[in-house]
């Protein structure tokens, strides 16, 4: 499957988790597109990274912190829907 077609919330923090960590090796697409383009699917998996890389950067870092401390769910889908689903 594409990058994040069944869990595109759980890509969002995995991404997020990286980039925290300072983790600057691959990312690797493990997919096998049967009706889908190939090629279309691995660019649109990478597009999609892409994006949620840049809008990561944008996020206020103290905003998303005081969230994981007190493991609010609402607000982090608060914060997803404002910023991720303008």
């Amino acid at each position: 499957m594409m990058a994040g077609a069944v869990h595109p919330f759980e890509l969002i923090e995995f991404i997020y988790w990286l980039e925290k960590t300072g983790y600057d090796g691959p990312i690797v697409l493990d997919m096998f597109p049967y009706r889908e383009d190939p090629f279309q699917a691995a660019k649109e998996s990478i597009e999609l990274i892409k994006r949620i890389r840049e809008l990561l950067y944008r996020l206020e870092e103290e905003k998303i912190t005081k969230i994981l401390e007190k493991q609010d769910a609402a607000a982090a889908l608060k914060m997803l829907r404002q910023d991720f689903l303008k």
